[in-house]
């Protein structure tokens, strides 16, 4: 769905498409993949998922690998470049961003079609402008 989303946003804006970036690829759930939210939460009980969502700490049996992703953020937070990007990932992905700045929210998800809207200025380090928003 991001590489559908991410080819559509590039043709209507006109703007040439990059490659897909690993680190944001969609996290694997492990034995709750494709299950219903109320399976999941009753597999892994509130605690865990309130973690995930809260924290950035992943269920058990999740393959998330949490401090490759923080650090790539770090990475891309830290490039030089000119203009804006736009970077479509899941939500699991998306919240790594934030972890990375130390900008913990109440709540790191991003809802199924929100966002979030960051700045990077030279000089000025990374500002978040918004998240969880939806259009």
């Amino acid at each position: 769905r991001a590489r559908q989303t991410a080819a559509a946003i590039a043709a209507a804006t006109g703007h040439p498409l990059d490659g897909p970036l690993p680190w944001l690829d969609e996290i694997d759930h492990g034995p709750d993949e494709g299950q219903p939210e109320a399976q999941v939460l009753a597999r892994l009980g509130p605690e865990a998922l309130t973690a995930w969502d809260e924290r950035g700490i992943p269920p058990q049996d999740w393959k998330v690998d949490a401090p490759s992703r923080i650090a790539a953020w770090k990475d891309w937070f830290a490039r030089k470049g000119e203009g804006a990007d736009l970077l479509v990932t899941s939500n699991g992905a998306a919240r790594f961003a934030l972890l990375a700045l130390g900008l913990p929210l109440a709540n790191l998800k991003l809802r199924t079609g929100a966002f979030g809207e960051l700045t990077v200025e030279e000089g000025a380090g990374v500002h978040l402008i918004r998240w969880d928003e939806r259009p």
